[in-house]
């Protein structure tokens, strides 16, 4: 039912305290941003007009806020050239020489990595120790390692 946020990557907690006709109207928006029939923006307003926020990109979106200043055009080009090397179709070097171009620098892999620098000692530690045990679970079933780290 809610297709958009069961997508990968896509966190909708956001919709969780909505009554089932309000988060129907809400999914039905974002349903159409994801499609392309409505910018953001728009799927924005009409989401405030049901009293909803929609989160910034940069909390749980899929590419953090690094386009989120970007104008409309610009931020089309840029997600074309990200899905692009997401499917392979360019190389992550190429997709960085084409954003370049457009003004746009990719965060680096280890800016990606980072994702506990936010956090207080205590909670950065407990994040730690649930990744380590993890990657122990993970290595008995004969994954070598997480992408993250």
């Amino acid at each position: 039912m809610f297709s958009y946020c069961l997508k990968k990557d896509r966190q909708c907690h956001f919709l969780a305290e909505l009554d089932d006709a309000t988060k129907e109207k809400a999914q039905a928006i974002l349903d159409q941003e994801k499609a392309g029939t409505i910018t953001r923006e728009e799927a924005q307003t009409q989401l405030a007009a049901l009293g909803v926020e929609l989160p910034t990109k940069g909390n749980g979106g899929h590419h953090s806020d690094f386009l989120a200043e970007l104008d409309d055009a610009t931020k089309e080009k840029a997600q074309a050239i990200l899905d692009q090397e997401k499917t392979g179709t360019i190389s992550r070097k190429e997709a960085q020489t084409q954003l370049a171009t457009l003004g746009v620098e990719l965060p680096t892999k280890e800016d990606a990595r980072d994702f506990l620098a936010d956090l207080d000692a205590d909670t950065k530690e407990s994040a730690q120790s649930f990744i380590e045990d993890a990657e122990a679970q993970l290595a008995e079933l004969g994954v070598a390692k997480l992408p993250i780290k």
